[in-house]
């Protein structure tokens, strides 16, 4: 009876990794799109000085860190910034580039301040969407949309709605990944979001 506890387990592990696999196929193929268009943002701003409007949304986000709005209405960190360990299969680390953040099911994502709609990346793997936004040198990512309210181009206000959150068909949660850049680097969001 033990024994086939533990193949069932085995079995389990073994679907989880695959599932992990795919997952990381995914996140790495959107992390490639994502630092391509960072990279051909931060040679345009190589090239073109940013405007004095730029300049000032840039002081204006920074002077707001820890005090942004949350990207979504309710919500709480699931899964945080950084490398740590698989919650279930030993000696697998996780990279996280954002946060995910679990709210409730049918939720909408929101901009946490001012900028500009860059652009809309479809997910590799999924038939969900990721926004990334521009606040001078700063940029914000919202991955995991089941549809899109925005278009690039656009210009956005502070918690304005920008689009709906995916059901993860696996773990039937409402999860949200959140980023933020400087350029090309990523920061921790939440220093960034209001406590």
């Amino acid at each position: 009876h033990q024994q086939r506890g533990l193949n069932e387990l085995k079995g389990q592990e073994k679907q989880l990794q695959k599932d992990l696999k795919k997952k990381n196929k995914e996140k790495e193929k959107l992390k490639k799109e994502i630092e391509k268009i960072l990279a051909a943002e931060a040679k345009k701003a190589k090239e073109f000085k940013m405007t004095p409007d730029q300049v000032q949304l840039s002081k204006n986000f920074e002077q707001n860190k820890g005090k942004l709005p949350w990207p979504v209405l309710k919500g709480v960190v699931y899964s945080s910034f950084g490398e740590h360990a698989h919650p279930v299969l030993k000696g697998i680390k996780i990279r996280n580039d954002g946060i995910d953040i679990v709210t409730n099911q049918g939720s909408k994502a929101r901009a946490v301040f001012d900028g500009e709609v860059r652009s809309i990346i479809s997910v590799p793997g999924s038939a969900n969407f990721a926004i990334l936004m521009k606040h001078g040198q700063f940029f914000s990512l919202y991955s995991n949309l089941e549809e899109v309210f925005v278009k690039p181009g656009d210009q956005i206000k502070v918690k304005q709605e920008i689009g709906k959150i995916a059901k993860d068909p696996e773990d039937q949660t409402t999860k949200l990944q959140f980023q933020i850049w400087k350029s090309t680097s990523k920061l921790n969001p939440v220093n960034w979001l209001a406590r």
